[in-house]
């Protein structure tokens, strides 16, 4: 079962790639639930710098995301 949702994961993560190449914020938020699902996932099997990765990742696409917001609320308020 747990095989079978990281190829679901990892599915997402290639469908947020594809979102965020196409500069569309959804892509971000794709990212940052995938990166929770896989920082969890890290640190039940115990790979803690795996999980460390992920969780730079989170960071790094909630931040995407919310710079990406701002700037479309900017560009509404012109």
């Amino acid at each position: 079962m747990i095989g079978a949702a990281m190829w679901a994961v990892a599915a997402a993560c290639l469908s947020g790639a594809w979102m965020v190449n196409r500069k569309m914020w959804q892509g971000q938020a794709t990212w940052c639930a995938t990166n929770i699902a896989l920082v969890a996932y890290n640190l039940w099997i115990g790979s803690y710098p795996q999980a460390g990765l992920f969780a730079a990742y989170l960071f790094l696409s909630t931040w995407g995301c919310i710079k990406w917001l701002r700037e479309k609320r900017r560009e509404g308020a012109k």
